[in-house]
């Protein structure tokens, strides 16, 4: 926090609009770059130390954060307490756009004759259904059941190119002696002189019967990155699984996130050019090239004729899962293929992830902020949290006091902590004011912005799966009731992902274990007796509505 919201590049005279011209000059050391551009060059050049990256690459990024940040005075606190309210505002629109779409769903006439603890259940599952275009999973289509357990099955060789550091992660306590028992395999390409890696990844994939791992390479730098190819004899699949940000080379490429035009043809004749995120494009050609190179996915598609080819990834390895889908699907011998990508960032344009709904299936997790996490979807969060605080007439103190356990004594309603932002009498009031001065000394260079951030969406059909909490009577105890959890799986419209969602869990939702467990919750559907989460007749109801 400090290294992003520090007060930048004081002169010492407590100017604020000398201190802005001085932002805008020419640093003295790098022509080409404003003295702001060149202070983030310093930063990163620090936090990336490590890195294999290039000094333009640096100088991009620099950019990126500094067109961000511009003519922002802000400090640590500000953001915090900025992040509390915004997330009051969800949770307060969130309620009332739920309450209207269940009552469309399930009149209240029919909850009468009903179990009322139904209308609770159904307000649960389709808060995280914030677009009418949304479906609920169908469990009694084999279709949907099939999909699941692939997705589920296949997530194995995904945790495998991870390698000991999520090993570890998942079992703390046996992990060493489990690494030592595979420690005599040949090591991978690019593996410690433990065979760490090597050794996790066959723990991990062979936990499943007729699978293999035919390649291993842990290379990673700033445009190559971790993948294996495998073969699931059950399911007559060969996949390539791309590992997710695990180094600082691979913080890096995420953070390059300029829209670039690629050589990707289009899939369709809906759009002439396929549009996509600078880093993830550049190690999904590593990668490619890598594979045509090695030829180890070519002999395999050879040998197994009949098996199908699949692409997957979690987190960044799952945006390059996504690109490499596209680059490799030009190839007539790959043209088959599908990918699954794992709680995936937005890496392509709005048309081509719709036309590769065919073959790219996206999985998500309760609030997770990857998957929402895009240029735009930052710089509107910004402007929110620049709203909220211009409004706020309460000090920051109550806010982090409202934002903790003890809450409740400040008093949980957004309006008890910002004015409206219309007065009584329709005029915007002092304290929007107050924010259109802030945002107008704060705005972006609009060309600028909408050249290198064109707008980029998740691609394929999304398959998200959220935990649900709803009350129920105690078995025990009469007029008591407890809350019961259940993870319930839904097709999701894009729409659901163009807004990050302030919650205490948009990190943990990310985590691989974490995405894994949900998957598996949501599995235990498929044998419970009431599986079904709404009757039928409310499902025709929850159809009809989706067709409006």
């Amino acid at each position: 926090m400090c290294c992003f919201f520090e007060f930048a590049g004081g002169q010492g005279n407590g100017d604020w609009d000398s201190h802005l011209n001085w932002r805008q000059q020419s640093s003295n050391t790098h022509s080409h770059l404003t003295n702001y551009d060149y202070l983030w060059l310093r930063r990163l050049k620090v936090l990336f130390c490590c890195a294999s990256a290039h000094i333009t690459v640096y100088e991009e990024i620099g950019r990126q954060f500094s067109l961000h940040f511009k003519n922002l005075d802000i400090v640590p606190s500000d953001i915090a307490a900025a992040l509390i309210l915004v997330r009051k505002e969800q949770l307060m629109i969130e309620k009332e756009q739920t309450i209207l779409r269940s009552e469309s769903i399930i009149p209240n006439e029919t909850i009468q004759n009903e179990n009322k603890a139904l209308k609770s259940r159904v307000i649960e599952i389709i808060k995280y259904q914030r677009t009418q275009r949304a479906k609920s999973f169908d469990f009694s289509d084999p279709d949907d059941v099939d999909t699941l357990n692939t997705v589920i099955r296949l997530f194995n060789f995904t945790l495998a190119i991870y390698g000991w550091p999520l090993l570890m992660l998942m079992n703390p306590v046996t992990g060493i002696c489990k690494l030592c028992t595979k420690c005599h395999l040949p090591s991978g390409n690019g593996d410690n002189c433990c065979h760490c890696n090597t050794s996790a990844a066959h723990l991990t994939v062979y936990q499943n019967n007729d699978v293999e791992i035919l390649y291993q390479s842990f290379e990673n730098t700033f445009e190559m990155k971790p993948y294996l190819v495998g073969v699931d004899h059950h399911l007559k699949t060969i996949i390539v699984s791309v590992r997710g940000t695990l180094s600082i080379d691979d913080c890096v490429t995420d953070v390059l996130a300029e829209t670039i035009e690629t050589d990707i043809k289009p899939l369709n004749n809906s759009y002439t050019k396929t549009l996509a995120h600078k880093g993830i494009y550049t190690a999904a050609q590593a990668i490619a090239k890598h594979i045509q190179q090695k030829q180890i996915v070519s002999n395999a598609v050879s040998i197994y004729k009949d098996y199908k080819l699949v692409i997957s990834g979690h987190s960044l390895g799952a945006g390059v899962s996504v690109l490499l889908s596209f680059i490799l699907k030009e190839i007539k011998l790959f043209s088959h293929l599908t990918c699954i990508a794992y709680s995936p960032p937005p890496v392509v344009n709005i048309e081509a992830a719709i036309a590769a709904e065919n073959f790219i299936l996206a999985v998500a997790t309760g609030k997770d902020v990857v998957p929402r996490l895009s240029i735009k979807s930052a710089y509107e969060l910004r402007d929110k949290m620049l709203e909220l605080t211009a409004r706020s007439h309460v000090s920051k103190t109550r806010i982090f006091c409202a934002g903790c356990c003890c809450g409740s004594c400040f008093g949980q309603d957004l309006n008890s902590f910002v004015s409206p932002s219309i007065d009584s009498e329709g005029n915007n009031d002092v304290a929007s004011k107050k924010f259109q001065e802030f945002v107008r000394k704060a705005q972006v260079d609009l060309p600028e912005w909408s050249a290198k951030h064109r707008p980029l969406s998740l691609a394929g059909k999304i398959l998200h799966v959220s935990k649900t909490h709803y009350s129920v009577k105690h078995r025990f105890i009469p007029g008591l009731k407890s809350k019961k959890i259940e993870y319930h799986a839904t097709w999701a419209d894009r729409e659901d992902f163009n807004h990050i969602l302030i919650s205490p869990s948009m990190i943990l939702d990310h985590l691989p274990d974490r995405l894994i467990f949900f998957l598996r919750q949501a599995q235990k559907n498929l044998v419970r007796k009431d599986n079904q989460v709404l009757p039928n007749s409310y499902r025709r109801s929850s159809d009809k509505l989706d067709s409006t």
